[in-house]
């Protein structure tokens, strides 16, 4: 998104696209008028999306108040934050506000994601952009609404999601746990394949188009699979080095007529507990709650997007992979589909709502709210490595990832140097991982449980806020409490949490690990 840069008159004004964006005489004053209508009723809980950083005065419009409502910056570019540096208001929070703008897309994204999906307590969200760049680059502040919207989109599939699974992934923990112990944790693991590259296939319906390009991936790269691609990958005699399942739902069936032997499945322990059991090959397990990593006392949960091969991104960005090549994500209803042929399950879907999304041919494809969201996951996790990592989406049709490559992947693949290193030696040193032992597992489970006390007691004596802030960081107890709206959903989220962390102790103490 190139633009053009400030002009500077005569007579000192600032200039873009020909109209005066700042006046020489009193460019404060200015910013205020045009704020006046957006800050009148603005709340400290409050947003505003600056669509265009100006030399600043807007920021120092905004901050200059008793109780300022934040404010993100979205600039794509470098040379106007460099001139607003330079020429405009010295306030450090001012400053601090313009050398973090959003650069690009990913990173607003990234950001918006940190305030609307991961944050708590956010009132109004607004996007503002002066006359000049509205009349100049109108897009700007139109792409601004549609990231705003997009995010605010997928904050709300992600607490609705939290909502309708909490119970679930809660009964799936305790299940699991006599498992922590016994499997090994590839997240332990970080870092030793650095420099490896990493093809991630997920099961989306392009993926029919990639299979015939995919062999010569074994040669050159870890595989990484979605569960779900596991029979569309059998059916031209692929087995991917290593399997990846998350669902809370019994998804065991796309395990039927495979051999399991080819490949290492990591199940989430949040996720259905046949994902273990119905797996007969070299089996591993991950996190997906910090709070899990945190009790465990080994490894780190894997940051994921809902779907299970974010999850496999994830976890090839910690082994230091790169680059890092996504095939069969489409993300939309690609051919009016939603996944690859021979994939079992995703048929019975329903399409209650669609949105258009960028296709990776430039054009417009349907999606879902709930895809809409895995795009923005990416896009956020893309901003996230940054520059550090080659990101490749060498998905054959589908969404547009913003932050990632978009390449054939015969044209990648082709690109890549054959291994030297044996990936089978990887798959082997799981087993002497190191696992945390049953008695010190029921250990920090005892710790919870009083921690959980604790809240509790804070709740029924000085209220929600009180709880909220006394729960340790990445803890059962916070976990259990960060959603509640009201002292009445607290207590229902605190008792759900006792009642797992109890589950967990009896199964360890009843389990032949202990």
């Amino acid at each position: 998104m190139l633009g053009q840069t400030f002009i500077f008159a005569e007579n000192g004004d600032c200039l873009l696209g020909g109209r005066v964006l700042h006046p020489s005489v009193e460019p404060l004053a200015a910013a205020r008028e045009d704020l006046e209508s957006v800050l009148g009723s603005a709340q400290p809980e409050d947003l505003i999306i600056l669509a265009g950083s100006g030399l600043g005065w807007h920021v120092e419009a905004i901050l200059e108040r008793p109780d300022p409502p934040r404010v993100l910056v979205f600039e794509p570019e470098p040379a106007r934050i460099e001139a607003a540096l330079a020429r405009g208001p010295q306030r450090p929070e001012t400053r601090r506000l313009l050398e973090e703008a959003a650069m690009d897309e990913g990173r607003l994204v990234q950001a918006l994601s940190q305030l609307l999906v991961y944050g708590r307590g956010l009132g109004r969200a607004m996007v503002f952009s002066p006359s000049a760049y509205l009349q100049a680059e109108p897009r700007l502040a139109a792409r601004a609404r549609a990231l705003l919207m997009q995010s605010r989109s997928r904050a709300s599939v992600d607490r609705r999601t939290r909502s309708l699974k909490t119970g679930e992934w809660l009964n799936h923990l305790a299940e699991s746990a006599p498992l922590w112990p016994v499997l090994p944790d590839p997240t332990l693991l970080a870092g030793v394949l650095a420099g490896i590259p990493a093809v991630v296939v997920g099961a989306g319906p392009s993926l029919d188009a990639s299979l015939p390009h995919l062999a010569p991936a074994w040669d050159k790269a870890l595989v990484l699979a979605a569960a779900s691609a596991l029979k569309p990958l059998a059916a031209a005699d692929l087995s991917p080095h290593m399997a990846l399942a998350l669902e809370a739902k019994d998804e065991s069936r796309q395990f039927d007529g495979l051999d399991h032997g080819r490949t290492l499945l990591a199940a989430a322990t949040a996720g259905h507990p046949r994902h273990f059991s119905q797996w007969s090959g070299p089996l591993a397990l991950f996190h997906l709650q910090p709070w899990i990593a945190r009790l465990t006392g080994l490894g780190q949960a894997l940051p994921n997007g809902g779907h299970v091969t974010s999850a496999a991104f994830s976890l090839a960005v910690l082994l230091g992979c790169d680059p890092i090549v996504l095939v069969g994500q489409d993300l939309a209803y690609t051919f009016g589909r939603t996944h690859a042929s021979g994939r079992p399950g995703g048929e019975e879907e329903e399409r209650l709502e669609t949105v258009e999304v960028e296709a990776i041919d430039g054009d417009r494809i349907p999606s879902s709210p709930v895809m809409l969201s895995y795009i923005l996951w990416y896009a956020e996790s893309a901003a996230r490595v940054g520059a550090s990592r080659r990101l490749v989406n060498a998905t054959t049709a589908g969404a547009r990832l913003p932050g990632f490559e978009h390449r054939p992947l015969a044209e990648v693949l082709g690109d890549l140097p054959a291994m030297t290193e044996d990936l089978g030696l990887f798959i082997q040193a799981m087993d002497r991982l190191p696992r945390p032992k049953a008695s010190f597992l029921i250990q920090r489970l005892v710790q919870a449980q009083a921690e959980l006390k604790a809240v509790s007691d804070a709740l029924e004596l000085d209220g929600l806020a009180s709880a909220k802030a006394q729960a340790p960081a990445e803890s059962a107890a916070a976990t259990a409490i960060e959603e509640a709206a009201d002292e009445t959903e607290g207590r229902a989220g605190l008792a759900a949490m006792e009642a797992a962390l109890s589950r967990m102790r009896h199964l360890l103490r009843a389990s032949a690990a202990f």
